[in-house]
């Protein structure tokens, strides 16, 4: 037999009381826990700890007890504040706090920035596409260095008031999709009862319904960190298939939150849930323009003529990181002198440089590594009829899968000419 709460009027029920009131009906109606949850739609484990009084109810589990057990209507709703109601049914306009200490933010496992160049434009779409547009889930996708990280950081300091919870998770060490679930949930909920074990697509769908009863902005970072290596990009190793179902859930179910993410390749799902108009939308992040180049590396005691400082920061593509550790070498073993540096073509993938790039190739398929071969002998935009000239090893299918692949990875790009696409 189940415990038997004593009647409560409706009159006595407070915040704190609420969770017994609700057991109470819900035994007088003669439906037990497991039950309810699937009626409901939540883990058994939560409405327990709700019913405890040891986790605050949503409101649309308060809508729901009240429809399921057939009690009037608002005589729990009336209990919490706006603040749980789901945009969809309060308001027309997004949910935004009025000071900064209204919204709760964990930013501990992001960089401390301290000095930002650039990227005007990209912040503004992002800033378009978060607040604006209320996209679901978006990407920041980009060669290792680019500063995607940076990016994003730097966009979550400047709209983190439009949020009432801010949560940053780095996923360098491909924790297991409960253990960042949980992380979320507990983050969002104080009274989240952890004690327990919940299958991960449990813990989704209650992740979804804090999404929908309020606005939030997750971040997830180093999103490769769960993508196979030596396999074409997108696909997840083994132990990491759940997060595909993550990423298509938050993009396909209605909610007023977003997650973002940062990647050096794009995840499998990517492609056929993102679109222009659509909620789910990837940003390809290229390096800094001239002028951010040489602001970024001022104070590293280089010089020379603006042709010189244009030829380094192209060398590069503008990348943040590669320019950052070339300086190093350029002060140290040229006395700041850009033009000596460039004379020893030697010293162009040296120490830290020689590291990153090996970090990216070694992800790389197979097929994927003998196209980058021929590019780098090439040196300049060939065709896939060219490239099958070359790799006599590949077909054209095997090769247009490498080079869609890699371009996902931000490791080649298309231009198209008279005569077709090329690739460099």
């Amino acid at each position: 037999m189940g415990r038997k709460d004593k009647a409560v009027s409706p009159e006595s029920i407070s915040p704190e009381t609420i969770g017994t009131w609700m057991r109470h009906e819900r035994q007088q109606k003669g439906i037990n826990l497991t039950d309810m949850a699937g009626q409901v739609r939540y883990s058994k484990s939560y409405l327990s700890a709700v019913e405890n009084n040891t986790s605050r109810p949503s409101k649309r589990l308060l809508e729901e007890y009240e429809r399921i057990l057939e009690l009037s209507e608002g005589i729990l709703t009336t209990h919490v504040g706006e603040e749980s109601i789901p945009q969809s049914r309060r308001r027309t306009t997004p949910l935004v706090p009025k000071a900064l200490h209204d919204v709760k933010i964990d930013m501990n496992e992001a960089p401390h920035v301290t000095l930002f160049y650039g990227r005007k434009e990209q912040l503004s779409t992002l800033k378009r596409w978060v607040v604006t547009d209320h996209c679901r889930l978006v990407s920041i996708l980009g060669f290792g260095g680019v500063g995607k990280t940076v990016l994003a950081s730097e966009l979550v300091n400047q709209i983190k008031q439009e949020f009432e919870f801010v949560y940053w998770i780095s996923l360098k060490d491909a924790p297991t999709l409960e253990t960042v679930l949980e992380k979320f949930l507990s983050f969002l909920d104080d009274h989240y009862p952890t004690a327990h074990s919940q299958k991960a697509d449990e813990l989704i769908q209650h992740l979804l319904f804090h999404l929908q009863d309020h606005r939030c902005l997750l971040i997830l970072d180093n999103f490769e960190s769960l993508l196979q290596s030596k396999a074409l990009t997108g696909r997840y190793s083994d132990e990491n298939q759940g997060y595909a179902l993550l990423l298509q859930r938050i993009a396909e179910t209605s909610h007023q939150s977003c997650l973002l993410i940062t990647s050096r390749e794009k995840p499998g799902e990517f492609p056929r849930l993102e679109g222009k108009t659509r909620p789910t939308r990837s940003m390809d992040l290229a390096g800094v323009a001239q002028k951010e180049g040489r602001a970024l590396l001022q104070g590293e005691e280089l010089f020379g003529s603006d042709q010189i400082w244009t030829k380094l920061i192209d060398l590069y593509a503008g990348n943040p990181l590669t320019l950052k550790l070339v300086a190093g070498i350029i002060r140290e073993m040229f006395g700041g002198d850009i033009a000596r540096f460039l004379e020893k073509g030697e010293f162009v993938f040296s120490g830290g440089i020689k590291e990153l790039l090996d970090q990216q190739f070694h992800r790389l398929s197979s097929q994927e590594q003998d196209i980058m071969f021929w590019l780098a002998i090439e040196r300049e935009s060939v065709s896939p009829i060219e490239l099958e000239e070359e790799c006599v090893n590949l077909n054209s299918k095997e090769i247009m899968t490498a080079l869609n692949s890699s371009h996902y990875r931000s490791l080649v790009e298309a231009t198209r000419t008279v005569d077709g696409m090329r690739y460099y």
